[in-house]
This record gives structure tokens, C-alpha cells and sequence, in this order.
């Protein structure tokens, strides 16, 4: 009878032993995929997010650049979308600034500019936005653009 009793013991701690893996490698799996879950949502998101920003911001200085570098020469309601926009753009640039945790770290990694050069970039789309509609202001928007350029880091070599 002790052997019986011994054999049971033995599968019944074989049993526990497999069950008791089983458990600690789902827990360690749902806490790795909850700990990258929240890394991503986070970190890595908003800062994805934010560089896709700028790189619209790019996108509508090459695509309003007639309107841009000829205030005042183009339809009324084609400067007022391009005011329009740019002043979004400039307020979204911001916002999601904002957003991104640890900020300093991802600019020290390189992964985003300085945030003076942001909120110049702010400053310089809010100046864009207000200066489509007179002739007089083409050289202060080719030097708002410049500085743009400038804040975020883009080469001269893309154009307009």
C-alpha cells in the first residue's frame, strides 16, 4: 500500500509541477505583452505621432508654397484654406508636444528637435497663417519658411 501511496505522491507532485510551469509562463507572458502594450501606447505612439506632424508640417509649405511665396497673387478663399491649415498645424504641433512623455529624453536620442524649436516653429506657422493676404509680406514668409526649415532641422534642398 505504502508504494501505491508513494507512485500517487510522485504523480500528483509531477502533476502540480507542470500545472504550477503552466501558470508562471502564461502570468510572464500577459505581463510582457501588458508592460509593451503600455509602452506603446505611452511612448512610442505619441512620439510616432508627433514626428508625422512635422513631417505634414513639411508637406504644407511644399503644397500652399505658391500661396506662401506670393501673398496677396492668389484667390481669397485659396490663402484663407492655406491660413487656415497652417494655423491648425500650428496649434496640433503643440498639442501633441505635449503629449509625449519624457520629451527631453527622445530630443537627447535625437528622435525629435528642441522644444524652443518647436514652439519657433509655432510661432513661425501662426506668422505664415496671418501673412497670405498682402504682396508685401513675400520676403518675411520665404524667411518664416527658412526658419522653419531651420527649428526642425530639414535641409535647404527641399523645395517650395
Amino acid at each position: 500500500m505504502s508504494k501505491i501511496a508513494s507512485v500517487l505522491f510522485t504523480l500528483v507532485l509531477t502533476i502540480n509541477s507542470a500545472i504550477l510551469t503552466s501558470l508562471l509562463t502564461i502570468i510572464g507572458g500577459v505581463v510582457i505583452f501588458v508592460t509593451g502594450q503600455l509602452l506603446l501606447k505611452f511612448f512610442i505612439e505619441p512620439l510616432h505621432e508627433l514626428r508625422a506632424h512635422i513631417g505634414r508640417i513639411v508637406h504644407s509649405l511644399i503644397y500652399y508654397g505658391d500661396i506662401i511665396s506670393n501673398p496677396g497673387c492668389v484667390r481669397q478663399e485659396a490663402a484663407e484654406a492655406a491660413s487656415l491649415a497652417l494655423r491648425t498645424l500650428a496649434g496640433d504641433l503643440v498639442a501633441k508636444t505635449y503629449v509625449v512623455p519624457c520629451y527631453m529624453i527622445a530630443h537627447v536620442l535625437r528622435l525629435l528637435p528642441k522644444k524652443k524649436n518647436i514652439f519657433g516653429t509655432h510661432t513661425e506657422l501662426i506668422g505664415l497663417s496671418n501673412s497670405l493676404f498682402r504682396k508685401e509680406d513675400a520676403d518675411s514668409n520665404n524667411k518664416r519658411v527658412q526658419n522653419i526649415k531651420t527649428y526642425l532641422g530639414f535641409p535647404d534642398k527641399f523645395s517650395r
